[in-house]
């Protein structure tokens, strides 16, 4: 999990919120292969987010959004 990308970037934006950290102790109790395959694809596309071009998205706050975050809890790091 250390070398895992995906699964960092989708943990990391959990933080400090107890409700979506039992949500997914739920989900990896139901079902661990599901789940991981889920959190790895959720991973990939917030990784997706974060790394595209500003100014590439299309949309009405697009252009207010397109700096990558440089606050304590942003995925600049990642």
């Amino acid at each position: 999990m250390a070398r895992d990308d995906d699964l960092q970037a989708v943990f990391v934006t959990l933080a400090d919120d107890l409700s979506a950290w039992r949500r997914l102790f739920l989900d990896a109790d139901r079902d661990p292969c599901r789940c991981l395959t889920d959190w790895r694809a959720r991973g990939r596309r917030l990784l997706t987010a974060v790394s595209a071009e500003p100014g590439a998205s299309v949309g009405i706050l697009a252009s207010r959004f397109a700096d990558r975050g440089r606050g304590k809890r942003s995925l600049a790091g990642v």
